[in-house]
C-alpha cells in the first residue's frame, strides 16, 4: 500500500508538471494502485473540508429538516494518455454551477436549495412527509466538460430521503461532473449557426 501511495504522489507530480506519461511506462497493476490511492486521498480531503450541516442553516431550517447534502466537483483523474493535460485541467478550473434544483419525483414539488460554491444543501420544513421519498437533483453548470461558451450542461442525479417518526435520513453524496452523464443545451444562435466559421463565435 505504501508503494502505491508513493507511486500516486509521483504521478501527481508528473501531472502537475504537465509532463506526458505513456501506458508503456507503467504496469497495469501499478496504474490501478495509483488510481485507487489517488481517489482515496481525494475522498478523505473532501470529507475533512466538508462544512457541517449546522453551519448551513442561518436559522432557515433545522438539521432534521435536511433532505440532501451534495458536493459537486470536476476531477479528471491521472491521465496516462499522450495528450497534454492542460486542456482537461482548464475544464476543472472553469467549473461554474449555474443552478441546482431538487424535485420530488412523486409530486413534482421543488424543495428549497442553498448553494455555496460547488456544494449545496436542500431542506423541507413541513411535517407532512412520512417514509421514503425519491427526488431528482438537477444541476446546470458550465465548464468541466468541453462545450462552446453559449452552451451549458445539465446533469440529473437520482436519490432519496426518509422520515420515520423521529428518525430523519438524508443522503450526503459527491458527484464528479467530469464522469457523470449530462445533456448539452445551447442557445438558439448556437444551434442556428452551428457550422464553421460562424460556430467559433457562439
Amino acid at each position: 500500500m505504501q508503494g502505491h501511495i508513493l507511486l500516486s504522489i509521483l504521478l501527481l507530480w508528473v501531472y502537475t508538471a504537465n509532463c506526458q506519461l505513456s501506458f508503456e511506462e507503467i504496469s497495469p497493476r501499478d496504474k490501478q494502485g495509483a488510481w485507487q490511492a489517488h481517489r482515496k486521498d481525494f475522498r478523505r480531503m473532501r470529507e475533512e473540508n466538508r462544512t457541517p450541516i449546522q453551519e448551513w442553516s442561518n436559522g432557515e431550517f433545522k438539521v432534521s429538516d435536511v433532505i440532501a447534502q451534495g458536493e459537486l466537483f470536476c476531477r479528471y483523474y491521472i491521465s496516462f494518455a499522450d495528450d497534454p493535460v492542460n486542456t482537461v485541467r482548464g475544464f476543472e478550473v472553469d467549473l461554474k454551477i449555474i443552478d441546482i434544483q431538487v424535485i420530488d419525483v412523486l409530486t413534482g414539488e421543488e424543495y428549497p436549495v442553498i448553494i455555496r460554491g460547488h456544494n449545496f444543501v436542500s431542506y423541507y420544513t413541513g411535517d407532512d412527509i412520512k417514509g421514503t421519498r425519491y427526488v431528482t437533483v438537477r444541476v446546470k453548470h458550465t465548464g468541466c466538460i468541453p462545450h462552446p461558451k453559449t452552451c451549458y450542461a445539465e446533469t440529473y442525479i437520482a436519490t432519496s430521503f426518509g422520515r420515520y417518526n423521529q428518525d430523519n435520513r438524508f443522503p450526503t453524496f459527491a458527484t464528479n461532473l467530469a464522469t457523470a452523464s449530462y445533456e448539452k443545451h445551447c442557445s438558439w444562435m448556437r444551434r442556428l449557426f452551428n457550422f464553421w466559421p460562424l460556430s467559433h463565435f457562439f
